[in-house]
């Protein structure tokens, strides 16, 4: 279509993605404005995630030099075992990218086309006729023809959309984590050792710590999370384990702060007429352990071009479904297949989770998915084709055949789950939309 200034889009909230879109929207020639509840300096958070190599070019930016950083290979361990899953050498390919550069960046070119409206919040979504049609500001109604939510996994405004669209608003405690990440000194005697250690349920429970080298030589790099509640206490038992497990880890925090983040799957739904999730709002993050900065800028450039095709003219959900098609084959049935498989870990004791990661059956970070065979199953013959040296660890196929077994179980799900994902319809028409997403809910929450 023609872009005019006569369509209106409101950008709700100064996600990586929504930035990003209104920067494309805007300059293309929307009347675009980004409404964000925090102040312009409280934006970002100075500390580096990791993004794939291609993930700037393939969104048309051009980043500076100085937000980026070669990445570290994670090991990941069991608390009380040096067994461990390394990640495999393409991770080296990657980059970790400072959040607070990365979002001044889009700003600064967001600001050029558009308006940023910062400590301003909506108080709801603007819904007539079963349609998002604007937002209500301080009592007053602001319409718009389009409304793109970005304003995070705690969305408020999720609620305001009309049921028939089928967007989740009640999200599962499990699918948000809080968390803790700082900046502590290294150890004198101590600075020139490597380290990058991320350790699966070190208190028996849904939680998740890290210590690794920070871009500064100088800093460790320590995140803690765990789902639910994490209290001051725990925080503290957790650095404790750190400090007993990594002795270069010293006492002084030089920086840090809590946040929530989402650690769950995609949701089924993500558009409506006149309304689009995106990023951390539709839950655009690979699950526990991994970054939404490549996702969420994906999504945006996506939305942008479906937008911006001749096709899209009134913003309705079925002209807003090629946003959400275009995501879920290229990333969401990832995410979809990786939260069946942390959850799974998550369930297995500690002698369990100690089998599999010293098995040599998941490397790689679970990368393992990808020696599935195209119908999406498992056996032991492709495992050993692909794994040459599997059955050589510690006897394992005599001697635990009953967590062999519930592996590749598990490993056998989470494909079928990819599969599922990739199958969504490709044109929208409500009734298969709803048959889809119940199947693709229900190989995390059976009930829906």
């Amino acid at each position: 279509m023609e872009a005019s200034k006569d369509k209106k889009i409101f950008v709700l909230g100064a996600g990586l993605g929504g930035v990003l879109a209104a920067y494309k929207l805007s300059k293309a020639g929307f009347d675009v404005t980004v409404y964000e509840k925090k102040a312009k300096s409280e934006l970002g958070y100075p500390w580096h995630d990791s993004v794939k190599p291609n993930t700037f070019s393939d969104v048309k930016l051009n980043i500076p030099e100085k937000a980026l950083i070669k990445k570290q290979r994670l090991s990941f361990y069991c608390l009380e075992s040096n067994n461990f899953v390394k990640q495999g050498s393409k991770a080296e390919k990657s980059f970790d990218v400072d959040r607070k550069i990365l979002i001044d960046y889009l700003l600064s070119l967001a600001e050029i086309h558009c308006k940023v409206n910062y400590s301003t919040t909506p108080d709801s979504l603007l819904v007539e006729n079963e349609k998002v049609c604007g937002i209500i500001l301080n009592g007053k109604k602001l319409y718009a023809d389009l409304v793109i939510d970005s304003t995070g996994c705690q969305s408020p405004f999720r609620k305001d959309v009309p049921e028939k669209f089928m967007i989740e608003s009640e999200i599962s405690p499990n699918d948000y984590m809080e968390c803790f990440r700082g900046f502590y000194n290294k150890k004198p005697n101590a600075l020139d050792k490597k380290i990058s250690n991320v350790y699966l349920k070190p208190d028996g429970g849904n939680s998740l710590m890290w210590c690794k080298d920070a871009p500064d030589p100088d800093l460790a790099d320590v995140f803690i999370g765990k789902l639910n509640v994490l209290t001051d206490e725990e925080i503290d038992s957790f650095l404790t384990k750190l400090r007993s497990k990594t002795p270069t880890l010293g006492d002084e925090l030089r920086y840090g702060q809590r946040a929530t983040l989402a650690v769950r799957y995609t949701l089924a739904v993500f558009v409506a007429d006149g309304y689009a999730l995106l990023g951390d709002s539709a839950f655009m993050e690979m699950p526990m352990v991994g970054s939404g900065i490549e996702s969420s800028l994906k999504a945006g450039y996506y939305l942008a071009n479906t937008i911006l095709s001749p096709f899209c003219s009134n913003f309705s959900a079925k002209e807003l479904w090629e946003y959400e098609v275009k995501f879920m084959r290229n990333l969401g049935s990832n995410f979809l297949a990786a939260d069946y498989l942390k959850r799974w870990a998550m369930s297995l004791s500690d002698e369990e989770l100690n089998w599999v990661y010293s098995s040599g059956l998941i490397t790689e970070n679970l990368s393992i998915l990808e020696n599935s065979d195209n119908s999406g199953k498992f056996n032991l013959k492709s495992l050993k084709e692909s794994n040459p040296g599997f059955f050589k660890k510690a006897g394992i196929a005599l001697k635990r055949k009953d967590i062999l077994s519930k592996t590749i179980k598990a490993l056998n799900v989470a494909a079928q789950a990819k599969i599922t994902a990739m199958l969504i319809p490709p044109i929208y028409k409500i009734p298969n939309v709803a048959k889809w997403a119940k199947k693709y809910n229900s190989f995390i929450y059976p009930q829906k």
